[in-house]
């Protein structure tokens, strides 16, 4: 193989076709969109200002009384940082088609390439889920949200504006108090029956339609997702699913069918009977979580080289990088439920 112009075009466009395909195959199957949402940012930190929900109508009487409201607001800082990886082959690998390295044993030069572009495309796709669950859900106990208080805690302030309002929970755990639910397990070994895994959702449920915002008027929350692991797959199936449960004429309604909460299955997720239950948003107002996009994921070129400049080269680097960043975004729209 001779490295001209033509072939390092024909090269390069072969590898964007392998990336490209991979990353569709493996988008395809992918489910963090749908806690995440995308922002598009133009620096190295972007802040994200969030008006407090604190102003709504009030009566006036006949007139004269009219009140003025002190609008507050919350930011969040996202900082980006750069990830990708690269591949390098030398002149002879090229030339030889084979690669040098005793670890790979002679292997076409260009089956390596092709399959690190499979590999790099499907990395790419994958990586705003790895970080929602690596970065974000696996240290969301301990690493804190805008509001001050880790991201799930069950100290969240209603108004971070006024100390005052309150509090609010996104971790159910513990002993019921109140109209705090505590733990609404769904889990075979702490809800042994459909009933009880029924009933323990539907107060989880029950509490989180009913929480109130910095106004002072209920949320209008609605649970959209259930989002579990493997060990909840058949669970979360009967209960969210199945219009009966029960048998012959016992059979009960499942009430919670109605509800339209989707299953989600995550094999990310491996903390044996801990559930996730996300709420209804709109796209661009901020979601359970952020990915920030700074520079989308792409491969550097050597098409604008002459046959002079290549021939100069004894080795050859491609860089498939992009630059992005995760953070937290709205704690009252993701809910982590444990099983005690």
């Amino acid at each position: 193989m001779k490295i001209t112009p033509t072939w390092i075009a024909t090269f390069e466009t072969n590898v964007q076709t392998i990336l490209q395909n991979a990353w569709d195959e493996t988008a395809s199957d992918l489910i963090w969109d749908r806690f995440m949402d995308v922002k598009t940012s133009g620096t190295r930190r972007e802040l994200f200002f969030w008006l407090i929900e604190s102003a709504g109508i009030e009566l006036q009487g006949q007139g004269g009384n009219a009140r003025y409201d002190d609008i507050a607001a919350t930011y969040l800082e996202i900082e980006n940082e750069d990830s990708g990886k690269n591949l390098e082959l030398t002149a002879n690998e090229i030339e030889d088609n084979q690669m040098a390295s005793p670890m790979l044993r002679g292997m076409p030069a260009l089956d390596y390439a092709a399959n690190w572009a499979r590999q790099m495309g499907s990395s790419a796709a994958y990586w705003p889920q790895k970080s929602l669950f690596t970065r974000l859900i696996a240290n969301g106990l301990t690493e804190a949200g805008y509001d001050g208080v880790p991201f799930f805690s069950q100290a969240h302030p209603i108004n971070v504006a006024n100390e005052g309002a309150g509090t609010f929970s996104n971790l159910l755990t513990g002993a019921q108090v109140g109209s705090y639910p505590g733990a609404c397990p769904i889990d075979i070994v702490n809800a042994p029956t459909l009933d009880a895994a029924h009933t323990n959702l539907a107060r989880a449920v029950a509490y989180i339609q009913s929480l109130r915002g910095p106004h002072g008027e209920t949320r209008r929350l609605k649970v959209k997702h259930l989002l579990c692991g493997e060990d909840l797959r058949k669970r979360s199936a009967e209960i969210l699913s199945t219009r009966y449960y029960g048998t012959g004429q016992g059979s009960t309604e499942n009430v919670i069918s109605t509800y339209g909460i989707e299953p989600v299955v995550a094999p990310e997720h491996n903390e044996l009977g801990v559930y996730y239950l996300a709420c209804q948003w709109q796209k661009g107002s901020g979601g359970p979580f952020i990915f920030q996009n700074r520079k989308p994921y792409s491969l550097n070129t050597f098409t604008a080289y002459t046959d002079v400049q290549l021939a100069h080269r004894d080795s050859y680097e491609w860089k498939f990088k992009g630059r992005n960043g995760a953070s937290y975004g709205h704690p009252y729209l993701i809910f982590r439920v444990q099983p005690t």
